[in-house]
């Protein structure tokens, strides 16, 4: 295990931090600030460890990632790039400035977001991704009272995840989309606001059921909220899935394009 905390890594070559093959990482109350690669590099982390067995893990905690009170700002690369986990938690961080993603996480399982911004980044604030390195793909993501505004990409990027859950987040004026999902089971939005982006304010594409509550989506170059199919080939698997779609109190107004589009739709109710 390793455990990390009271820690300044700055202005380094590489990265502020880089872990690799350890069975749990925690890291608290520390500052990866002004380096030529990432700010924090996490891989495979209770993979292929000591406490892995059949490329799994022995023990539920093993792989967990638990990151608190860290400042990862104006790295070279992302602010914390994580490939190959278990569940992941990040509480009360800062990832801004990064001239990649603010925070970046291939092929974890659970994760568990509160308090927590990721602004002013060149590419994406959030980027969640499937990846064959460990071909895993997230399972929940949670996320509670964040920002992902001013980025040069998405505000929020995923893709193949199951159940999404986003509460109190904003994802406004950033260059693409506020929030973009692609092959998920479940995105349930509650309090959120994703306006004036450089594309869409959410664009979903071959997630199963939607559910959208007091969200706004205003003023973005494009559309309001976009629910479409996708064709894709991830993980392999080549999916159209067609989408139940519920908006309640909510406001899709000023865009560029249009409020609300809607694409191979299997049941909707806006109210």
């Amino acid at each position: 295990d390793v455990y990390v905390c009271d820690t300044w890594s700055k202005y380094n070559y590489e990265d502020g931090i880089d872990i690799e093959q350890v069975c749990t990482v925690e890291i608290k109350d520390s500052v990866f600030c002004y380096n030529e690669d990432q700010g924090i590099d996490l891989d495979d982390i209770g993979g292929d460890g000591e406490c892995a067995k059949d490329g799994g893990y022995e023990e539920p905690e093993c792989g967990l990632v638990v990151i608190k009170r860290v400042w990862a700002e104006k790295n070279y690369d992302d602010g914390l790039d994580i490939q190959c986990a278990g569940d992941v938690v990040l509480e009360d961080g800062n990832f801004n400035k990064n001239k990649d993603d603010g925070i970046r996480l291939s092929g974890i399982e659970d994760l568990f977001i509160e308090s927590l911004n990721a602004t002013h980044n060149y590419d994406d604030g959030l980027d969640i991704r499937f990846t064959f390195d460990c071909w895993r793909a997230a399972d929940d993501v949670c996320i509670d009272y964040a920002e992902f505004s001013y980025n040069g990409g998405e505000g929020i990027a995923m893709e193949l995840v199951d159940e999404v859950k986003i509460e109190e987040v904003s994802a406004n004026e950033n260059g693409q989309d506020g929030l973009a999902v692609v092959a998920a089971n479940y995105l349930d939005v509650y309090y959120a606001e994703f306006s004036e982006n450089g594309d869409d304010g959410i664009d979903t594409d071959c997630v199963k059921t939607i559910y959208l509550d007091d969200v706004w989506a205003k003023d973005n170059y494009d559309d309001g909220v976009v629910v479409n199919v996708v064709f894709s080939e991830q993980a392999s698997v080549e999916r159209i899935c067609y989408s139940n779609v519920f908006i309640v109190h909510s406001e899709m107004n000023d865009n560029g394009r249009v409020g609300i589009r809607l694409r191979r739709v299997d049941v909707v109710k806006i109210i």
